[in-house]
């Protein structure tokens, strides 16, 4: 087989090749002294970074002990802070968790609790349990029948006729 090179023109013949210069694989191996030292450096530098980040650790631990132990000046900041005003309106949410469970405890008191939804047109509240009961007794009405009541307005429309209802506590001043 015979192969040319452009840059020289020269023909070359493969048996006149030496076979030991390209024999078709890598000849050298990588230096396992190379991959140690790479190897130990990593170790080495995560060692460090360890070690580094343990005193950090330590030494902010010991900075807030120590301002804790400083009780005397959160005493005076308190104080100051007692004489403060409170913050100007609107204070839309002082209290989110207090908020949360009045609001859960006024549903409750509205699930659980007979009233009236609109005393004009004879609709009640009852509470969920019986309103069960009652369905499982009497059934869904079903649309057609000549005894099944006509809704005079939806529970959309009875929403928004109701007044909004604000907790004594939470009423503008």
């Amino acid at each position: 087989m015979c192969a040319t090179t452009p840059a020289s023109f020269t023909t070359t013949t493969m048996s006149s090749q030496n076979e030991d210069a390209n024999p078709g694989y890598e000849t050298t191996d990588v230096k396992p002294g190379a991959v140690w030292l790479v190897a130990a450096g990593l170790v080495v530098t995560v060692a460090l970074v360890f070690v580094a980040i343990t005193w950090m650790f330590h030494a902010l631990q010991r900075r807030d002990l120590a301002s804790q132990q400083r009780s005397g000046i959160d005493r005076v900041t308190n104080a100051v802070a007692a004489t403060r005003p409170q913050f100007p309106e609107p204070r839309l949410q002082v209290a989110p968790p207090a908020d949360l469970a009045a609001l859960r405890a006024r549903e409750d008191a509205a699930l659980k609790s007979y009233g009236w939804v609109d005393r004009k047109a004879g609709v009640v509240r009852l509470p969920i349990e019986r309103a069960m009961d009652l369905i499982a007794q009497r059934g869904l009405p079903v649309r057609g029948q000549p005894n099944a009541p006509k809704p005079t307005r939806t529970t959309l429309d009875m929403q928004q006729a109701r007044p909004l209802q604000i907790a004594p506590s939470e009423a503008p001043k």
